[in-house]
This record gives C-alpha cells, structure tokens and sequence, in this order.
C-alpha cells in the first residue's frame, strides 16, 4: 500500500509509485490490421474500427492498455510484424502470463515449399508491403511462421483471432450485397485453393505441448467480409464479450465461436454470402480457457477504475506537469474541465487495493466545478506539496459525474486527513453513472494519465 506523509503547513503526499511489472515479463496483446496496402487495389474498408473494436476486447479479456501494442497499415509490415510478434510476444511473456494475437486484413495463398501441405498450398495473412513479382505473392505471413512462433511464446496459453480469408476463388460465386467486401487477395499465378481444406491452419504441434488456440473466421470455401463499419467476424466477437461481460459471466472460444457465427448469419441476408468461423489449434483450449479474465469480482482495482474511465461518454483532459519523474520531484496534476459536474481525482499504484482521493480533500471539500475551468493539484496557494519518492508507475484518473459524488466525503480515513481512500460505496456510485450513461445517455466524464518516476 502507499504510504503518505504530510506536514503541518507543508503537507507532502509521498506519492509512492511502485514499481511496474517485473521487466520482460506480462500479459501481452499484438492487434495488427491492413487497410492500405502499397498496392492501393487491395485496400478494404473498415479495418480501423476492426482494431478500435478489439482493443475493446482486450481490455474485457484482462489486459492492460499498456500490454496492447498495435500495428497498423505502414506498421503492418512483414518484417515489423515478425520483429514486433518475436520481441513483445515472445521474449516480453512468461509461462505466467497470457497473450492474444489479432490479425485483420487480406489473406491469399502461396505454393507450400516445406512440403508440410497436401494440397500444396500455404494459406498466408498479406502484409502492407506485399507486391506480386512474376506471379508470385512477396512479402507475406505464412502460416507456417506463425506457427513456429507461436511454438515459441512461453506464456501458459496464447488466444489468436484471424479476420481473414484465403479462397482466391470464393467469391467468384457469392452475391455481395450491402457493400461487402472480400478480404481475399488474388492474384494471377496464385495456386487453385482446395475446398474444405479449412481456414488459415494455426496448427498446435506436437499436441502435447500447445498452448495456443485460434478462432478463425471463415471456412475456405468461404469469403470473410469487411465493411465500412468493421468487418463481420471483429464485430461478432465484440457484440459476444460486451454481452457476456455485462452479464458478468466468462466466455470460452466455443462459445465464442457459437456466438459470431449466429450474429454472422443473422445479419447477412444472403445464405451464400455467410461464413462461418472455425477453431484450430489445441481444441481442447477451446473448452476450457476463459477469454474474460479475470472476472469482474477479481480484477484489480487498477484494472476496474481504468475500464470505467474508458467507457466514459467525454473524456476529459488530464495529464500532469511532466510524465517522467525522479524521486524528490514535485508533481502537479493539471485538469481542464469542459462542463459543470462534481469532479473526483483519484491516484493509485498497480497492486493497489485502495485508490487515494486526491480532489476533493480537507481544503477543497467543494468539488462541483464549473466548466471551463482549470483545476490544479496543488492549487497555487495550496499548503502541500506532492513529492515522488518511489520508482515505478501510478495511475491518476478524473471522473465527472452529473449527480453528486464526492469521494472524500464519503472516503475511508479519519474527518481531517488531508487525502482519504476511496470507499466501495463511490466507487459503485461511479460504476452505475457509467452504466446509465451506456443504457440512457446521461453525462459521465472521464479522463486517465500515468505517470512513471525511474
């Protein structure tokens, strides 16, 4: 827990901000999407509400915005994706941790030259840079690398998720209406697809050892299908996890699977236009590992305040007068406020089970505020000092609220501290006003900053 200290006349809040996560060693997610391509005919429409959408997902599967990186479209080059999946996936992962893999984009096929496919095809997710070079697909993903690598991740078990297709062929014979767009690229000179030979192959070889699951979106003979709202399987699997976090319950890849393939044909029209998404890997994780993780009741408290910030319906700025500190340094959290409301400031540390108020307190125990102002922490003629004192990272996080909540009257701590920690009953009063504003549209303003002192 931190401690604070603070003195008569000079009070000093020794901001303990503990020390992050062992180096190397953490949850970690890698979401890559390609929308554009260096060959501009291939582009698809939609591919960043694909990464918006499971960006969603990852936070409601447990990790942390800080455990999420991206890659998008320039990003998402081969050599980029293979560096990035080795040094953040591979090396950054313990046999502790979890990892989710998300690939949204085109994908094709090439001639199989390990000999390892009976139809001698490898299916392959097409990168940024991929050009065709005398009938020939450069610069691609086999199915094969990702394989090796994710023989490779140490992590007790790797959720992968591939919004893709493979058929050069399948669409030939599919009536896209609604403004569907194939995410097949096909090229002349590519090998004829085998019917039934099934999707993007994330294989787990030799069995025993697997510790990878994939959900996939289409069947081979099928075509996934992108739109200008996000492609169908990416919005299947978010509609499914929102519902079953909102129901508080856990979610498996079956289930999941179950869940996207009715939303899929549910919404397409078209009984030839459907695909269905499809599970490789370990099936046996299929049944067992539980995407939501952990539960609601389990999660830090880290965890549970920053999704509530995230599913804000204004976010409000706040940052502090410098994100890097040193020990001794003083720090000034700055927050400019856009609208009346009752705002609460709150700070913890990682492995924190109680968040301290830091606004309002024992000299400002008024904490509507109106908008268009700028609140500071210490205020100019403030008697306090927040000085840093221990390495690692902290949380600092402001909510606003139209109905009166104010986190220091109703915090934990003797009546004259200056800073108490916050209760359960704020806490759920927050939890609700983010709630209605989801379901009836009232006001909810939030806003999220760390800060780190090395």
């Amino acid at each position: 827990m931190i401690k604070r200290v603070w003195r008569r006349l000079a009070a000093c809040l020794w901001v303990a901000l503990i020390c992050a996560a062992p180096a190397g060693a953490e949850n970690r997610a890698l979401l890559v999407g390609v929308g554009e391509y260096e060959e501009g005919h291939a582009n698809l429409p939609g591919i960043d509400k694909d990464l918006e959408a499971m960006r969603k997902v990852a936070r409601m599967a447990g990790f942390r915005d800080n455990q999420v990186k991206v890659l998008k479209n320039k990003q998402a080059t081969l050599k980029n994706i293979r560096h990035t999946f080795e040094n953040w996936l591979v090396r950054g992962t313990s046999p502790d941790d979890r990892v989710l893999f998300y690939f949204s984009g085109h994908g094709s096929q090439v001639f199989d030259h390990s000999g390892d496919e009976t139809d001698g095809a490898d299916e392959v997710l097409v990168t940024h840079d991929m050009r065709v070079k005398e009938g020939k697909l450069v610069n691609s993903f086999l199915d094969d690398d990702l394989n090796d690598l994710l023989a490779r991740i140490p992590a007790r078990e790797a959720l992968v998720f591939i919004d893709a297709c493979h058929s050069g062929t399948a669409s030939k014979s599919l009536d896209f209406t609604g403004n569907y767009v194939p995410k097949t690229f096909y090229y002349k000179g590519m090998p004829m697809p085998m019917v039934g030979k099934g999707n993007f192959s994330v294989r787990s070889d030799p069995p025993e050892l697997g510790r990878y699951v994939a959900l996939s979106a289409a069947k081979d003979d099928q075509a996934a299908l992108a739109t200008s709202m996000g492609s169908l399987f990416t919005l299947a699997v978010l509609a499914s996890v929102e519902r079953a976090h909102e129901q508080d319950r856990n979610l498996t890849i079956e289930t999941l699977r179950k869940d996207a393939e009715e939303f899929i044909h549910r919404n397409i029209s078209n009984p030839a236009s459907r695909h269905d998404p499809q599970i490789t890997g370990k099936k046996e994780l299929a049944q067992t590992v539980e995407i939501i993780q952990p539960p609601a009741s389990e999660a830090t408290l880290w965890t549970r305040l920053e999704y509530l910030a995230d599913k804000a319906s204004h976010t409000i700025p706040i940052r502090t007068n410098q994100r890097r500190f040193r020990t001794g340094d003083q720090l000034i959290i700055i927050c400019d406020v856009q609208r009346d409301g009752y705002l609460n400031i709150l700070e913890l540390a990682p492995e924190d089970t109680r968040a301290t108020v830091l606004f309002p307190n024992r000299f400002h125990p008024d904490n509507f505020v109106q908008g268009g102002k700028r609140l500071t922490i210490p205020a100019p003629d403030d008697t306090f000092d927040l000085t840093a004192t221990k390495r690692g990272k902290s949380l600092i996080l402001v909510f606003q609220t139209e109905e009166k909540i104010n986190a220091y009257t109703d915090g934990k701590g003797h009546y004259s501290a200056l800073f108490k920690t916050m209760s359960e009953s704020s806490r759920g009063s927050f939890e609700v006003s983010a709630k209605e504003t989801a379901n009836e549209g009232t006001y909810f303003g939030a806003g999220k900053f760390i800060t780190l002192v090395e």
